[in-house]
C-alpha cells in the first residue's frame, strides 16, 4: 500500500515528535528522557540485548506464573515486577539453555525444549507440571534429526524436527517433519515429512483443521494428517479468528485463506517507503471489547535487507478483511505514539504474545513482545487502557 494511512499517521506523527523534542521544558527533552527511565525502571539486567524464546502461562495450584525463555528458563507470577531463574537440575543441568516452550491449559503443563550449551544441541522436550520435570518420550528426537522447536494449538502439541543432507561438511538441504504428540509419544503426522519447506513457524487451528507457516508453504489438516501446499510468498506466521485464516507475509502483505481463494491486501511500508517484513500476529481482545490485529515487523536474519520497516502495525481486528484493512483507532490504540517511538519503533519484533490475568480467556490483560535482540517487552491493561510497554 504505497503510502499507506499508516505510513501517513506515523510521519506526522515522527515530525511533531521531533518538533516537541526540541522544545524545553516539561513537554520537550526532558519528558522524552523520564518517559524512557520509566519504561527501564523494572528491568531485568539478565534481559538486556537477548532473543527472548517464547514466553508462556503455566497455572500452579491456583497461582499463574509467566515462564521466559531467555538463555536460561525464567519465571515470575503475574502480578510480579521481576523475574527468577528457574533452577533446571531436576530436568538433566542447571545449563540447559530453555529454546522454545508452550503450555497445555487443559493439563497445567509446561512444555520446554532444552538445549546443551557445549554442543549447542537440542536434547529433546521436557514437561514441567509445577512440580516435577519429566522427558517426554525418551527417544525424541530419533538419530539423524535436529529438534528445532514445539508447537501447540487447541491444546495439541507438536514437535518440528530437521533432516539436513551433508556433502563434505556442508548443509546442502534441509528437509523439516512435524511430529504429534500421541498419548506418551510423539509420532510423525502423516504427509508431513520430511518435506522441503521452510521451518514451520507458527500455528492456528481453525475449529476443524490445523495450519503451520512454513517458509513457502502452508501444512493443514487434522493433527494426524497434514496435506503441504505451496504459496508464492514467503510467510511470517498464521492466525485464525471468528472471521476466518489469515497469514502475515515478509513482503509486507496479510494474506487470507478464503477457501478456494487465496486473498492478498496491498503492501504496507513505512514513512521510508521499505515493506514491512512481518512475524508472528496476534489478536487481542481487551477487556473493554475492543479486538485489535498486532502484526510485528521483524528483521528476518536470513533477509536480504537489514533496514526495512520494524516495529509493528496495529489493525482493528472487528471483521477484519485484507481487501479493506482498517488502522485502529488511535483512542484504543495499544500504545500512545510517544511510547511506541521511545520502546518498539524500529525493533525487530518477531513475536506478540496475549494473555489473560482476570481469569477469562475471553479478554486479554497482559502483552509480551519478543525481540531480537532488543530483550522482552510487556504491556499491561490498567482499568481502561494499555499502560504502554516497557522492559521485562
Amino acid at each position: 500500500m504505497k503510502r499507506s494511512r499508516i505510513s501517513l499517521i506515523i510521519t506526522a506523527a515522527a515530525l511533531a515528535l521531533a518538533l516537541s523534542a526540541c522544545a524545553e521544558g516539561p513537554v520537550g527533552i526532558f519528558a522524552s528522557i523520564a518517559a524512557e527511565t520509566d519504561i527501564n525502571r523494572l528491568a531485568t539486567k539478565e534481559f538486556r540485548g537477548t532473543s527472548p524464546s517464547f514466553v508462556a502461562k503455566l497455572n500452579i495450584s491456583g497461582t499463574d506464573y509467566y515462564y521466559a525463555g531467555i538463555g536460561g528458563l525464567y519465571r515470575r507470577t503475574t502480578g510480579a515486577t521481576s523475574w527468577d531463574k528457574v533452577d533446571t537440575s531436576a530436568a538433566g543441568s542447571s545449563k540447559y539453555v530453555a529454546t522454545s516452550g508452550v503450555v497445555n491449559s487443559g493439563t497445567d503443563t509446561l512444555y520446554v525444549t532444552f538445549a546443551d550449551p557445549d554442543t549447542k544441541n537440542v536434547i529433546g522436550v521436557f514437561s514441567f507440571n509445577g512440580t516435577t520435570w519429566a522427558r517426554v518420550d525418551g527417544s525424541f528426537p530419533v538419530t539423524g534429526e535436529k529438534l528445532r522447536h514445539v508447537l501447540l494449538a487447541n491444546n495439541q502439541l507438536f514437535a518440528v524436527t530437521a533432516v539436513e543432507t551433508l556433502e563434505d561438511d556442508v548443509v546442502t538441504k534441509t528437509e523439516h517433519k512435524v511430529y504429534r504428540l500421541n498419548g506418551a509419544a510423539f509420532a510423525v503426522s502423516t504427509g508431513a515429512g520430511p518435506l522441503e519447506i521452510g521451518l514451520p513457524n507458527a500455528i492456528a487451528y481453525d475449529g476443524t483443521d490445523y495450519w503451520f507457516s512454513a517458509g513457502t508453504s502452508t501444512l493443514d489438516g487434522p493433527d494426524n494428517n497434514l496435506t503441504k501446499e505451496t504459496r508464492s510468498v514467503q510467510l511470517g506466521g498464521v492466525f485464525a479468528d471468528a472471521t476466518g485464516l489469515f497469514f502475515t507475509g515478509r513482503d509486507g502483505r496479510i494474506y487470507e485463506w478464503d477457501d478456494p481463494d487465496w486473498k492478498a491486501s496491498a503492501a504496507f511500508e513505512d514513512y521510508n517507503d521499505r515493506p514491512y517484513s512481518f512475524g508472528i500476529p496476534v489478536v487481542v481482545d481487551d477487556p473493554s471489547g475492543n479486538s485489535t490485529l498486532l502484526v510485528p515487523s521483524r528483521a528476518y536474519p536470513q533477509g536480504t535487507v537489514r533496514d526495512q520497516g520494524l516495529g509493528y502495525l496495529e489493525f482493528d481486528a472487528t471483521g477484519f478483511t485484507v481487501t479493506s484493512p482498517k488502522i485502529a483507532d488511535k483512542s484504543r490504540r495499544i500504545s500512545t505514539l510517544n511510547n511506541y517511538f521511545i520502546t518498539l519503533d524500529g525493533k525487530s519484533v518477531k513475536q506478540i504474545l496475549a494473555f489473560d490475568e482476570n481469569g477469562s480467556a475471553a479478554s486479554h490483560e497482559r502483552l509480551f513482545a519478543l525481540t531480537d535482540g532488543d530483550g522482552l517487552w510487556s504491556n499491561q491493561w490498567q482499568g481502561s487502557s494499555w499502560s504502554g510497554w516497557r522492559r521485562e
